[in-house]
Parts: C-alpha cells; structure tokens; sequence
C-alpha cells in the first residue's frame, strides 16, 4: 500500500492511497478540517485494504458460489449473476470468519464500517445491509437458512465454505 498527500495553497488536502492490484482511494478535506480528519480518513481506508488483503477468493453458501474479487455470485440453475457491492462482501466475510458465533451489530460496525465508537450510534445500516444479503443469497428471505439472525446477540452466518 502507497499514499501520498499533495497540500497546495488554497486547495484542499488530497490525499492519494494505491492499495493491492487496481484499488486506490482518493480522499479529500477542506483545509479549515485540517489534518487530523485526514488522518482519521486515511486510517480507515488503510483498514479496509488491510481487510482485502486476507479475504478467500471464493466463498459458497449452498449451491451460490461467491467470486469474492469480482463481486459477484451465481447459481447452476439462475441465468444471471449476482452482483455484491464491496460492503456486501466485507459483512459476508466478517460473519464467515466469525461463524462460530453470533456477530453484534456493535461489532460490525466497528470492524466493517469502521466506526469507532459504535455504541453510542443509532443506525439501521447494517440492518439493511443483512436485509439485502438476504435477498441475494437466501432462497427464502423470510426464513433465512444461513444468514441467521440470533435474538439478542446479533447475526450468524451458517453453512458457508471457502474455496
């Protein structure tokens, strides 16, 4: 991972992060935030190219094989693809590489989303994000298989195997 941070007189503070194969990031702060906001963004985008770093190549949950590079999955008997968005991607590896246990919300959203103190914020985020997983790999979303929700302690992800 290479980052550079370009300051001109007047601009905003650039900040330019080549992560593994083709990612990069590019961040900018208005100068009257200052460096300490471009710390904070350049730390959290420096975690999740870490995170990338150690994911499988694929992951299959029933008979859905997820390509987790190019970010999308398919069935033997759907025509179309699944596509994820990296996010999706993110959770569903999270939960697989913790799936001998429930997953607090709190959890995710410190370790996915990167938000630091994730108790003190009221957010329907990952809510909606398991919702729409849900969808995308789940043969019956209203009766979820292996995106499982465990009442009171948070969310399992069940069944899913690396290749």
């Amino acid at each position: 991972v290479e980052f550079a941070i370009g300051i001109v007189p007047g601009r905003p503070i650039t900040a330019v992060i080549r992560g593994p194969g083709q990612d990069h990031a590019y961040i900018r702060v208005q100068r009257c935030h200052g460096c300490y906001r471009l710390m904070l963004r350049v730390e959290a985008v420096l975690r999740r190219f870490r995170k990338h770093q150690d994911l499988p190549r694929k992951l299959k949950i029933d008979r859905l094989e997820i390509d987790l590079a190019n970010l999308n999955g398919a069935r033997p008997e759907d025509k179309e693809p699944i596509d994820f968005s990296r996010r999706e991607i993110e959770l569903l590896c999270y939960l697989h590489s913790h799936s001998a246990r429930p997953v607090t919300r709190e959890e995710l959203l410190d370790q996915v989303w990167g938000y630091a103190r994730a108790n003190n914020i009221e957010t329907r985020t990952v809510d909606i994000h398991i919702a729409k997983l849900r969808k995308k790999i789940e043969l019956d979303a209203r009766n979820p298989a292996h995106l499982v929700t465990v009442r009171g302690e948070g969310y399992r992800l069940i069944g899913a195997s690396e290749e």
